[in-house]
């Protein structure tokens, strides 16, 4: 009897089919088992794996029997929506804004567990590359593989996670780490320079733990029961072993802690896998695809990945872990990768592997062997494999193998390099001397003080490159690593300069606005410059100075000013990327008034019974460079000097006040060469740009000063002295001057940049004697060297 009914909600209920017998004559009555309408999944284990599938996941339902006796015909899929009520057809994953937006796949394969549903995950179900997180989809169960057959089993929200698959490239390496290795993604997921932001875990590939754990787990030795079975295991990729130069890559120098497991009795593990998973915030972000782990292939290290034809030479085995023993007898041989893409299991005996003669081999540790190699010896790649026997008798095995090949050769040399100096932006062509260099395209990689260069031609006794940015510095080497592993390199050869360029590289001492200059450098990252509408010349913080000659920050005679100083400060620097910021250069000399040439401060305190100390507090605060400065104010005897700054900011001064001083108390602070104009005024309806005094003021040497304060528009400077009471100057008033004692007007010396060629330099700390102050300032003191690229031309013709 077939039996057919729906359910409240309209869907279809699987259908049910109970065949009767007669109990009697030996009959059993039988019935064929049937599937729950929608029985809720409970459980999805695991809940998450890679983009692009591969991974087996099982399928807990609520009611035990829901999948027992299910047929091939079950269908199982992967829906971005809620599950249908009947077997839908399959749809594209689509995304629009980084994010999913539609998306139905279908799983080929299953089967039943117990009471479980066993399913491996469709290689459709794949994020699209513009989507930048983890997706979660609904699981859905269905009686047959026609459409609209009925729903047996869902998952009540989307319950199983999609994470972003990463690659690793190398996708194997030696036990005990210390090189790099790149992971790639098609999703741009992570944020690039920021290391900080997550955690990287290998965690071994197991039976019981074949993906990612969904969130970072303790880290744990790696472990094995066999030399082919992983049994746990997971090492911490640290911080400062991270980079993430883009979106979709990241960098990772494998720790010394990746350390394969060893057994104590032979065969000890020679390979393992390891999952790559990528946490932030403890939330999985993005692991290796089930086909692509990260594989911990062999144990020891070469102390030479290559050597000449010749043979005769030595070589050293060293394995991360103490894998020989004592008084056994060890052989070490070379097997062609062409003939033996791995170590044989055994001691070859095909494929003209190379046999250093016995008693070549030295065991000089538990964990260390060194051999002499024949002579001479083909040339070619090789396996380097280490056997317990050199004979086919029991007990004969693969004790270790090297993770590099090692190369039979000619060897490459690196001998000259020309031009020896370039720009730290990089970006300069050089041209390197060797022999026996690759010749086809792609076989080697090159690269200055450790980072890659751009090659542009290569033949067998010279190539070209295009540097990198790097940090300033001499006797960098420049090395070259062939495609099959080994480096070679040239010592103490190129110099990376600390050069600017500028564009502009010109401007008119008559503009009276501020000419932007982009700077193209290096390093720039690792300065703090004043904030912007702050200029404090000689403070610690880094500068950017107009310069007539080499910049020589020494202390000069006096010794309060600097051996070759600054004519002028390009101001309010704007810090676009490590390699690149933008500064305002007043060629006009009006500028923002520096702070040591004067300002009015409130919020500073000052008691009598401490009556030479001035407090810092909002708003007030004294730098190195106020020292000398005249200070007024209510309370404060006249010709007052700022004496010594604190390093909290505060000051001390030469005389001791008469009052208390309060957070409200106005405090004037001017250079000796500052004037402070207290009884400048101003009528703006009558005539905009003149200002009167009362006392005789002004001289005609004060043409074309820069003039500050209250309600006098920024960039002023002083276009005519009518008399020693009258002045005109370019800004244009829009509210009248009214100056005080308290909030004084101030002309400072200076003027127009002489016409004349200067250089722009960059560099880390402002005091005198920056270069060679006792200790040392921190960061170490560095500056940008004379070169065309930083010359700098005031002259009328701009």
């Amino acid at each position: 009897m077939q039996v057919s009914k729906r359910l409240p909600d309209g869907r279809p209920a699987a259908r049910a089919a109970v065949v009767l017998g007669l109990v009697a004559a030996g009959l059993v009555a039988t019935a064929t088992p049937s599937f729950a309408a929608f029985d809720p999944i409970t459980t999805v284990t695991p809940a998450h794996g890679p983009s692009g599938g591969g991974n087996s996941i099982s399928l807990t339902p609520t009611t035990a029997a829901t999948f027992t006796g299910a047929s091939n015909t079950v269908t199982v899929q992967f829906s971005f929506v809620a599950c249908a009520a009947t077997l839908p057809g399959q749809t594209p994953i689509t995304s629009s804004a980084g994010a999913v937006t539609a998306g139905v796949v279908q799983a080929a394969t299953g089967s039943v567990s117990g009471n479980n549903w066993t399913v491996t995950v469709p290689s459709t179900l794949i994020l699209p590359p513009d989507v930048t997180a983890a997706t979660s989809f609904y699981v859905c169960v269905y009686d047959g593989d026609t459409l609209g057959d009925a729903g047996i089993a869902e998952t009540a929200t989307a319950a199983y996670k999609v994470s972003p698959s990463i690659m690793p490239n190398p996708a194997s390496g030696a036990s005990g780490g210390g090189y790099s290795i790149d992971v790639t993604t098609s999703n741009p997921i992570f944020t690039p320079f920021s290391p900080s932001t997550y955690t990287v875990q290998f965690q071994a590939k197991t039976t019981t733990a074949p993906v990612c754990a969904a969130t970072p787990q303790s880290a744990s030795a790696p472990t094995a029961s066999s030399a082919s079975t992983m049994t746990g295991g997971v090492v911490n990729v640290p911080a400062a072993n991270l980079q993430v130069p883009t979106s979709r890559s990241l960098k990772i120098l494998v720790p010394t802690t990746m350390i394969q497991p060893y057994l104590t009795v032979l065969p000890t593990v020679t390979s393992s896998d390891f999952n790559i998973c990528v946490y932030a915030s403890s939330a999985l972000v993005a692991e290796t695809a089930p086909s692509v782990p990260f594989n911990l292939s062999g144990n020891v290290a070469l102390s030479a990945q290559s050597g000449s034809t010749a043979g005769g030479n030595a070589l050293t085995l060293t394995a991360a872990g103490p894998i020989f023993t004592t008084g056994n007898t060890y052989y070490v041989q070379l097997q062609s990768s062409t003939s033996h893409p791995n170590c044989d299991a055994t001691y070859a005996t095909t494929g003209s592997p190379v046999n250093p003669a016995q008693g070549t081999t030295r065991l000089i540790s538990t964990s260390k062997l060194a051999v002499t190699l024949p002579a001479p010896v083909t040339a070619g790649s090789y396996n380097v494999c280490v056997y317990d026997s050199n004979t086919a008798t029991t007990g004969q095995h693969l004790v270790a193998q090297a993770f590099n090949y090692y190369s039979a050769g000619a060897i490459p040399t690196i001998v000259s390099v020309s031009p020896a100096t370039g720009p730290a932006q990089g970006g300069s062509t050089i041209s390197v001397t060797g022999t026996n260099l690759p010749t086809a395209a792609g076989a080697m990689t090159a690269s200055v003080g450790g980072t890659p260069m751009t090659i542009l031609t290569q033949s067998a006794t010279n190539f070209t490159a295009v540097t990198p940015p790097h940090a300033p510095g001499a006797n960098f080497s420049i090395s070259i690593t062939l495609t099959n592993g080994p480096t070679y390199e040239g010592k103490n050869l190129f110099t990376f300069t600390n050069g600017i360029t500028i564009s502009p590289a010109t401007a008119p001492n008559s503009k009276l606005t501020a000419t932007d200059i982009d700077i193209a450098g290096v390093g720039f990252s690792d300065m703090t410059f004043a904030a912007a509408g702050v200029v404090d010349p000689n403070s610690s913080k880094s500068h950017v100075y107009l310069v007539k000659g080499a910049y020589d920050p020494k202390a000069g005679n006096p010794a309060t000013t600097k051996t070759n100083g600054q004519v002028a400060e390009c101001v309010d620097v704007l810090v676009i990327s490590d390699t690149n910021l933008i500064c305002s250069l007043y060629t006009a000399g009006n500028g923002p008034m520096a702070t040591n040439a004067g300002r009015v401060m409130t919020g500073c305190t000052a008691v009598t019974t401490t009556a030479t100390t001035v407090a810092v507090g909002a708003g007030c605060s004294f730098n190195p460079s106020d020292v000398g400065l005249t200070i007024t104010g209510a309370g404060i005897p006249a010709a007052t000097t700022v004496s010594a700054v604190s390093a909290t900011g505060a000051a001390t001064i030469n005389k001791a006040i008469t009052a208390n001083i309060t957070a409200v108390t106005p405090l004037v602070l001017s250079a000796a060469t500052t004037k402070v104009i207290p009884d400048a005024v101003s009528t703006f309806s009558v005539n905009a740009k003149k200002i009167t005094t009362t006392a005789a003021t002004f001289a005609a040497t004060d043409l074309g000063k820069p003039i500050y304060g209250p309600n006098i528009p920024a960039g002023s400077v002083i276009t005519e002295v009518t008399d020693s009471k009258n002045i005109l100057i370019s800004g244009t008033m829009i509210a009248n001057v009214a100056a005080s004692a308290t909030a004084p007007v101030f002309m400072v010396p200076g003027g127009p940049v002489p016409n004349g060629t200067y250089t722009l330099t960059v560099v880390s700390n402002g005091i005198i004697n920056a270069a060679t102050v006792t200790p040392a300032v921190t960061p170490p003191y560095v500056q940008s060297i004379i070169s065309s690229g930083s010359t700098f031309t005031v002259a009328d013709y701009n």
